[in-house]
């Protein structure tokens, strides 16, 4: 019996080449806020809700991820730093290294550009740093319920993070600073930094049983807010960085039409010198934000205009004069007054009669001074005597502590062994008051008194 042949089949023709894919990011593509308006998201809040995302703590995801891609020295820890002091973690959001460090880390990491909209990195040349940044991180409780409610991402607006800034544009109610559970501040840059909680207790900021009166605020926190939020809003928007010669313009345009009386006017109410004023109207040096936002304030101009070199369309003169409109607390602090030699003399001699002595560096602080070349080189005997008396103090009270613990490491193992315990370092180690152990001293007395004891 024949066989018919069965014709072959034909099957589809597969392409087996692998698809190019592109490049993934290491950390998620998350989308900042409000970019584009006044309450766009500051960098360290953004970086919060990344490490939220990823169920971390912010420290963490700076540790593992953030500081590796960093050139500057890496921080111990995220705190609330004292001003002089610390790590100046607040600077996250403003406009120098450490937010472009950030900025830079945080780009790479999420594949995600324009992150450097949530500082204020792009104002640096015309924006003091002085006073720009405050350090405990603020809060408007109105916001936060808002967001909760409507079911939105609750976040951190770089605009709260602005010293000068006070009031809520939204609300206009001052800005919070303390936490109403633990009664504390939070800093800008924290460990469990979390959107709308607080850092150190981690409870929510705005609690409704809370019931908080507030004063109204005046006119002047409401324009310097709006000032601010005017000049976020375009952020976004503009296309190169400002440069310090349209501001040195404008302040000439604006300065140089006042006459006498107005200029006279004019600097009373910022409370500064002629030559202060006349180096600020000729371009020499710039203003300070405070009395920038002061100037434009009076002549009744933008903020955003002046900064970007608009002239002026009408006649300037001084619109606004109510120096109560302006608060004390943004003034400069004034510089202390010159060294009395008297005093520090006095000191001197007192401290060599003092027990225990004291250091040179303790009647610094006594005085409320820092430390001063100058004295050294004028009571050189007085302070050579003071510190040698101190450094003689700390030998021979470190000498006392060492022969204390060596005898409290003695006087344990005695007690150990006759109560038949086994002598192990961890267990007489938990029974010292004094660390004995951890000195060499206290390790070669345990060693004796085992020999003593018959045990080596």
């Amino acid at each position: 019996m024949s066989r018919t042949a069965t014709p072959t089949a034909v099957y589809e023709s597969w392409d087996l080449t692998p698809p190019l894919l592109p490049p993934r990011s290491r950390l998620y593509w998350l989308e900042p806020i409000g970019v584009g308006t006044p309450m766009v998201e500051s960098l360290a809040g953004y970086l919060a809700r990344l490490a939220e995302a990823h169920c971390v703590t912010p420290w963490t995801l700076y540790k593992h991820e953030i500081a590796p891609l960093l050139q500057r020295r890496k921080f111990s820890n995220f705190c609330l730093a004292i001003p002089g002091n610390g790590h100046q973690h607040h600077t996250i959001n403003g406009s120098g290294v450490l937010a472009s460090e950030f900025t830079r880390a945080l780009e790479s990491l999420t594949r995600r550009k324009g992150l450097s909209h949530l500082t204020l990195l792009q104002w640096a040349a015309v924006l003091p740093k002085p006073g720009l940044l405050r350090r405990a991180r603020a809060w408007c409780p109105d916001c936060l319920i808002a967001w909760r409610a409507a079911g939105t991402p609750v976040y951190e607006p770089l605009l709260w993070t602005l010293q000068l800034v006070t009031v809520c544009p939204r609300h206009q109610r001052p800005l919070s600073l303390i936490c109403p559970s633990c009664k504390l501040q939070n800093g800008q840059l924290e460990t469990r930094l979390w959107p709308g909680h607080c850092s150190r207790c981690l409870q929510w900021l705005a609690p409704a049983n809370i019931a908080e009166e507030y004063a109204l605020p005046n006119e002047w926190q409401i324009w310097v807010t709006n000032a601010f939020g005017e000049l976020l809003e375009t952020h976004s928007r503009v296309s190169s960085a400002p440069t310090v010669e349209p501001l040195k313009q404008a302040l000439n345009s604006h300065l140089s039409p006042l006459n006498e009386v107005e200029s006279g006017t004019l600097i009373d109410l910022l409370q500064v010198r002629l030559p202060c004023f006349e180096s600020w109207r000729t371009g020499k040096s710039l203003p300070r934000l405070h009395n920038l936002l002061r100037i434009c304030y009076t002549l009744d101009q933008s903020l955003l205009g002046f900064i970007g070199g608009q002239k002026p369309t009408a006649v300037v003169q001084i619109v606004r004069s109510a120096p109560e409109l302006f608060p004390s607390e943004v003034n400069p602090p004034r510089r202390q007054p010159p060294y009395k030699s008297a005093d520090f003399e006095r000191a001197l001699q007192n401290a060599l009669e003092e027990s225990p002595p004291v250091s040179v560096c303790q009647i610094f602080s006594r005085l409320g001074r820092k430390k001063n070349g100058k004295m050294w080189k004028r009571f050189p005997e007085l302070i050579t005597a003071v510190s040698t008396r101190y450094a003689e103090f700390r030998a021979s009270d470190m000498a006392k502590r060492k022969d204390e613990a060596i005898a409290e490491v003695r006087r344990v193992a005695r007690e150990m062994h006759d109560a038949g315990l086994p002598l192990r370092c961890r267990d007489i180690a938990a029974r010292l008051t004094k660390s004995g152990l951890s000195r060499p001293e206290g390790r070669t007395a345990l060693r004796e008194i085992k020999e003593e004891l018959g045990l080596e």
